[in-house]
């Protein structure tokens, strides 16, 4: 089934590289009426976070090396992973393997990540997009674009030229979270375990 993209979701499309205009053509299955995802779309933009409790695992990423081949996934070690995410009902964080330290912190209708000084934190508010099968929201933080996106059990990851060579950890039979950052067009797909 194709579905126009908010702009909001085509500007990390356009941000990864993968389009040029503003606006791009997905193809995405319905979730099946077995699906037992619990994830609560209308909770997560309220700030409520209840329904993504549980524990989520890094299972691929991608970025650009600056290597000449773009932006392309990396191999995980699954004993070490690069990043990890913590939820709470209120709020989803991320932060690195060693858990010493934290990216962006996704709370209510805000992301809040270090300024660009160091010193200190910024927050924006989030700009909430949504299609019949998968929820996210984007925003500016300083020069840097941040995205978090929500797919439930049973529906894919968007599928365009990057996403059809998706790593075989990423199992559409989960509820999966991607985490976008303009800096080096990197990507960290969680899923629930």
């Amino acid at each position: 089934m194709k579905k126009i993209v908010t702009a909001a979701f085509s500007t990390l499309l356009m941000g990864l590289g993968l389009i040029t205009t503003s606006s791009t053509i997905i193809n995405a299955t319905v979730a099946t009426n077995n699906s037992t995802s619990k994830i609560n779309f209308k909770q997560i933009k309220k700030g409520d976070y209840t329904s993504l409790l549980g524990k989520w695992k890094q299972v691929a990423g991608m970025h650009n090396a600056y290597d000449g081949r773009g932006i392309t996934w990396y191999k995980l070690d699954p004993k070490h992973p690069i990043f990890k995410l913590k939820i709470t009902k209120h709020q989803i964080k991320e932060f690195s393997g060693d858990g010493r330290t934290k990216f962006e912190t996704f709370h209510g209708k805000y992301i809040t990540v270090k300024s660009a000084s160091g010193k200190g934190y910024e927050s924006a508010k989030l700009k909430w997009s949504k299609n019949n099968h998968f929820f996210g929201a984007s925003e500016n933080v300083g020069a840097i674009n941040y995205a978090i996106t929500f797919y439930p059990k049973n529906v894919p990851i968007y599928d365009d030229k990057y996403h059809r060579k998706q790593p075989k950890e990423i199992d559409n039979k989960k509820d999966r979270i991607e985490l976008w950052c303009s800096n080096m067009g990197s990507v960290q797909i969680f899923q629930r375990n």
